[in-house]
């Protein structure tokens, strides 16, 4: 791992070890809104707007009213999903520190930008897009 991915990860534990001992959470979603019945499920990532190749390792995404969850190539992460007919938004995302070394610290990094950087989604031949500002980032077929 580059010395600046490690200064980086340490970054962000320090980060969330102090959020979390001030007793700061991620905001909830609303909880009298439902996650449109389209987006709910379980989703592979089959293609990214960035121009590296996907990793070797599944980038996985579930969805169900209000929660995201899944693992970005080496993580696992969840947290609030605000969704509706046409907007699609992520609040503060929780995850585990494993260290990855390889390809897929680099992949998880990226995911990661492009997930939080969502804020709708369309569905089109049976796979769904994350869209920033109508141009797709993220396209993922469904697993289940």
């Amino acid at each position: 791992m580059t010395r600046k991915r490690l200064l980086i990860a340490a970054l962000i534990s320090l980060v969330t070890a102090a959020l979390v001992a001030c007793g700061v959470t991620a905001a909830a979603p609303n909880q009298s809104a439902t996650t449109p019945d389209a987006l709910k499920g379980s989703w592979t990532l089959v293609w990214w707007s960035d121009s590296a190749a996907l990793p070797d390792a599944p980038i996985t995404m579930d969805i169900e009213d209000g929660r995201i969850s899944g693992n970005s190539a080496c993580n696992n992460y969840t947290g609030p999903l605000e969704a509706n007919d046409s907007t699609f938004r992520t609040g503060l995302l929780a995850g585990t520190l494993m260290a990855c070394i390889d390809d897929r610290g680099q992949a998880e990094d990226t995911y990661r930008l492009l997930l939080a950087a969502a804020t709708g989604w369309s569905i089109e031949d049976s796979q769904l897009s994350l869209t920033t500002d109508g141009v797709a980032h993220l396209r993922f077929a469904k697993t289940s």
